[in-house]
């Protein structure tokens, strides 16, 4: 369909001296209704940069930029790339209010966004400070090694962390014992289990036979005969021996969450961690699960031929869809809202591709053992036709060693992945996060969570607005908008129609907040062996 479009760079007085004399004497009304059409178009493109289309089938426009919304250079390229889509759909007029009454114009928008987008790829490539994070890395690495074998275990100082045994599943444990590792490194003592032999809840599989060692130091040898422990209350008592209680039954007994629990991150690197990570606390925690998850020699053999079967030549997006224990936790989300955000990374990342069928891309699909014949057989029927789908394997008896091991390959398989979306209600999901840090620098616009925020597992809630916001008053996009100076803490409820439905703690104002212009709040505590 041939289209004319009309820009602010039109010579308009051209057009009325043109046409001035046949209105004149013609008294042609078709004519005066263009000029006056033009001359609407002209006056309000002088101040909105927009455009509108004239084709064959009538007028189409793209609605005009907001002014009021335009942010700064540096504020928008902090933006992960979802933050971006959402600040850039409403800044072109389109929100949840005209959803269902502008279709068309909604996807005339989104095509413009994903060029944009996609051209300020190509352009602007985002540093993952990769370098940087991995001197670093490795220097939290040594220091928590040398923390956690000491050179007599008869003098060290010990916290001793009993990992979770009732309907803790493996995701549970692993953030368990991070929680334990964090306060200990806080604290400068070694952390020792309690129970290292632990068969992991679900499977018949001890702890111990999948990593190794969290310590050089033996809970029979150097705790045992000092029993009974002092529990740790949250400071650094004199007592060489402590023991920390899990951290729910810490929130329930003494409804506190002590300093140097997740989420935080060591002052000492305060200014490091600023400079070349969006999320300091998401890097640290990175770092925890990494010295955790140092699987032993059979477990790395097992996992390293399951991961070589991911081809890694090219893109792949990775989705975890939790089904079956959080029902009753979260909201289920259905297949179609995670392959929304694979289909828009595809687009914005590999826009000039063409897709056959020799030559798709492709997405890694993680799901419980239980539901993934079900959940492959829908996205074959669906998706099938444009992604080359990988998988893990179905187990008929998924409580085996051969079963979890699937699990630990999987988990690296989508922490790998350039592009991952899941739920980070779920430990799956969240451990996937953080172990991307560890591996890719500066990864934390690589996840997108389909509820909540990263720091909410933590029971904090807090975000941190990026820039000073404003409601508009003469084109509010709610009126229950609250406004928020840059770096003011906002405690949040809930996400809804891009938006976070919170409480500014500085002015004691609740209502929502535009998701675009927030990020996790950091918090940062002296760490004694970092």
């Amino acid at each position: 369909m041939r289209s004319t479009t009309i820009r602010n760079k039109i010579p308009i007085t051209k057009l009325y001296k043109q046409y001035i004399t046949q209105i004149i004497y013609k008294k042609h009304l078709t004519i005066i209704v263009i000029l006056i059409l033009i001359l609407w178009i002209y006056t309000n493109l002088k101040e909105k940069e927009s455009c509108y289309i004239i084709s064959s089938s009538g007028l189409r426009y793209i609605p005009k930029i907001n002014n009021d919304l335009k942010l700064s250079k540096d504020i928008y390229s902090k933006m992960t790339l979802i933050q971006k889509q959402t600040y850039l759909l409403r800044l072109y007029g389109f929100d949840s209010s005209n959803m269902l009454e502008n279709v068309e114009q909604k996807e005339i928008i989104e095509k413009h966004i994903i060029k944009q987008l996609s051209k300020e790829r190509k352009s602007h490539f985002k540093n993952s400070n990769y370098k940087q994070l991995s001197s670093m890395s490795k220097k939290i690495q040594s220091a928590i090694k040398s923390l956690q074998n000491p050179y007599d275990c008869s003098k060290a100082r010990y916290l001793v962390c009993k990992l979770n045994d009732m309907f803790c599943g493996f995701g549970c444990l692993i953030h368990h014992a991070s929680y334990c590792l964090s306060i200990s490194t806080g604290t400068g003592r070694t952390l020792i289990f309690e129970n290292e032999n632990l068969h992991v809840w679900g499977y018949n599989v001890r702890w111990n036979e999948l990593f190794e060692p969290i310590t050089n130091c033996s809970y029979k040898k150097h705790i045992k005969p000092f029993l009974p422990l002092r529990n740790y209350n949250g400071t650094d008592k004199s007592n060489r021996i402590l023991f920390l209680e899990k951290s729910n039954d810490i929130l329930n007994n003494h409804k506190k969450r002590f300093a140097l629990a997740p989420e935080v991150a060591p002052m000492e690197i305060k200014k490091f961690l600023l400079k070349y990570h969006s999320n300091p606390c998401l890097w640290f925690h990175g770092q925890l699960i990494k010295y955790i998850w140092r699987e032993n020699k059979r477990t790395k053999n097992e996992t390293n031929k399951i991961v070589s079967r991911i081809p890694n030549e090219a893109p792949v997006v990775g989705i975890h869809v939790r089904l079956t224990d959080k029902k009753q936790e979260a909201k289920l989300q259905k297949l179609q809202h995670y392959m929304k955000w694979v289909d828009f990374w595809f687009q914005v990342m590999i826009e000039d591709k063409k897709i056959s069928s020799e030559n798709r891309n492709k997405v890694f699909i993680a799901t419980d053992h239980s539901e993934l014949k079900q959940l492959l057989k829908e996205a074959k029927n669906k998706y099938g036709n444009k992604y080359e789908i990988y998988h893990g394997k179905k187990f008929v008896q998924d409580r085996s060693r051969e079963a979890l091991i699937e699990t630990l390959a999987i988990t690296r398989i989508l922490a790998n992945c350039q592009f991952v979306v899941c739920t980070l209600s779920s430990n799956a999901c969240r451990i996937v996060y953080e172990l991307m840090q560890s591996i890719k620098g500066e990864a934390s616009g690589n996840l997108h969570t389909l509820d909540y925020f990263y720091g909410e597992y933590w029971f904090d809630n807090r975000m941190e607005a990026t820039a000073k916001y404003s409601p508009i008053s003469d084109y509010p996009w709610t009126p229950e908008e609250i406004s928020a100076e840059k770096g003011d803490v906002i405690v949040k409820s809930h996400i809804k129609h891009g938006f976070i439905r919170g409480m500014n703690l500085r002015l004691k104002t609740y209502g929502l907040f535009p998701m675009y212009l927030l990020k996790e709040h950091s918090r940062f505590e002296k760490f004694k062996s970092i």
